[in-house]
Formats: structure tokens, C-alpha cells, sequence
């Protein structure tokens, strides 16, 4: 077994508290997408390592959504969803 931990187990350990990105809330794709990008460039040019986005459970298109922006975002590192399944966490 390896005592190396990424810097999400990191985070999933320790329980910081890390900035929120707020998404449930938000009915239309389109527009949680346009504040998803504002917010990442804004926690990530304000020195944040990581950050959580709440994207609710729900249907899942919200989550998927999300994961899809991050999979190909030049200043995401890596990103896990939560265990409850209803976030993501994300270091830059």
C-alpha cells in the first residue's frame, strides 16, 4: 500500500474548509457552465489551491456537466466527487 496521498485525499482528510462554487441552485446548463468558468478563473488568479463546486445530485446533468468543464480546464490539476455525490472538490 502507498503512503503517497494525492492533494484531494489531502483535503478529504483534513476538512478544510475550502471556497464554494454554488451550483445547485441554477435551473439552466448554460448558465451554471458561464459561472462555473468566471469562478474557477477567479478562485485560481486569487492564489486558491482548490476549491469545492456544489453541484447537487438531482439528475445527474448538473454533475456531468461540471465533471466535463474540469476534465478539459487548463488550470484544473485534478478533481474528485465528494462521497455524498453531491460536490466536487478541485485543486488547480
Amino acid at each position: 500500500m502507498s503512503n503517497v496521498f494525492s492533494a484531494i485525499d489531502l483535503y478529504h482528510m483534513t476538512g478544510d474548509q475550502l471556497p464554494a462554487i454554488d451550483l445547485h441552485g441554477i435551473r439552466l446548463l448554460q448558465s451554471a457552465e458561464e459561472v462555473l468558468e468566471k469562478e474557477l478563473y477567479q478562485l485560481s488568479t486569487d492564489n486558491g489551491s482548490a476549491c469545492r463546486i456544489i453541484h447537487g445530485i438531482g439528475s445527474g446533468a448538473m454533475k456531468e456537466m461540471v465533471h466535463e468543464v474540469l476534465a478539459h480546464h487548463p488550470l484544473v490539476s485534478e478533481f474528485r466527487m465528494s462521497e455524498d455525490g453531491g460536490s466536487t472538490i478541485v485543486v488547480f
